[in-house]
């Protein structure tokens, strides 16, 4: 059994208290608090002792630290403008009951990922995040519709996702929505990860920039590496490609397909170590905005 459990002791009256973990959390808060670096993972298990994970790194904001006497700042993540504590805590009690089952797998998937995580165990790590990806892929078209109060411009997106009456591919639903919210974001549109490549000019770097540009970069030309940074760069918009495209590359081993020779790059947990930190961060982005847009339509 595994659950998400608060780092902190909130006092009655605190302002950060609805957004206190509890038994009772929607299952939405849980997934910002973690992203937030804010929680503890418990996993228990009948006649053990429970087995405690410290989720302190915030993907939100990696430049910003978040203990009990600032803890209010989470709710500036979601909402433009915070709401009272009364209207906050009517908020998530409206918001306790939608998407329930959805946003409890996601829970624990994530939750998961970040175990892994602690324990350096990043391919594994990699694993839960593409399964969470799915899961949000899933979501997307009803995500989208419920954002949009002409149907017309709704069915034309998704008419636009099943071209040729195919299906839209490995997390092609995301990567669909995601193009749409480009063009309606600038600064989704125009951010970017920046991945530093470890040890410039040794050995490892050396064979992953070469294997890089002959596999990833062939497929995902915007997921550049750049010799005068020393990082891998990649827009926001082309990283659900970069995700797929990496995944396929690592875990398939056809022949007559280009794919990473693990051997050479002394296994899959380096190449995981390095991009994993980058690909939380821009889940926890995109996962922000599915947050905000699910409660923020609940402001009466």
């Amino acid at each position: 059994m595994i659950h998400i459990a608060d780092l902190y002791n909130l006092d009655e009256g605190d302002a950060a208290r609805p957004l206190q973990i509890s038994e009772n959390s929607p299952g939405i808060i849980k997934l910002v608090r973690l992203f937030s670096g804010t929680t503890q993972i418990v996993m228990s298990a009948e006649g053990q002792e429970d087995e405690i994970f410290t989720a302190n790194r915030n993907y939100i904001r990696p430049d910003q630290e978040i203990g009990s006497d600032n803890l209010s700042v989470v709710a500036q993540y979601i909402f433009d403008e915070i709401p009272e504590a009364e209207e906050l805590t009517n908020i998530l009690m409206r918001i306790r009951g939608k998407n329930h089952s959805f946003y409890q797998d996601l829970c624990g998937e994530f939750a998961l990922c970040l175990i892994s995580m602690e324990s350096s165990r990043f391919t594994e790590a990699f694993l839960f995040l593409y399964r969470s990806l799915e899961r949000m892929s899933a979501a997307c078209p009803l995500i989208y519709s419920s954002r949009q109060n002409d149907f017309k411009t709704a069915h034309k997106f998704l008419s636009g996702i099943y071209r040729d009456e195919k299906s839209p591919g490995e997390l092609g639903l995301l990567q669909a929505f995601l193009r749409e919210h480009a063009n309606e974001n600038q600064n989704f549109a125009e951010a970017t990860i920046d991945i530093a490549v470890p040890n410039w000019g040794g050995a490892y770097a050396s064979e992953l920039s070469r294997q890089w540009r002959d596999v990833i970069q062939r497929e995902v030309p915007a997921a550049s590496l750049d010799e005068g940074s020393e990082e891998i760069r990649c827009p926001y918009p082309d990283v659900a490609k970069l995700i797929v495209t990496v995944r396929n590359r690592s875990f398939h081993n056809l022949s007559g397909q280009k794919n990473l020779d693990l051997f050479r790059l002394m296994g899959s947990d380096p190449l995981f170590g390095i991009l994993m930190p980058h690909f939380l961060q821009w889940t926890a982005y995109v996962f922000l905005d599915f947050a905000r847009w699910q409660i923020s339509s609940l402001r009466l």
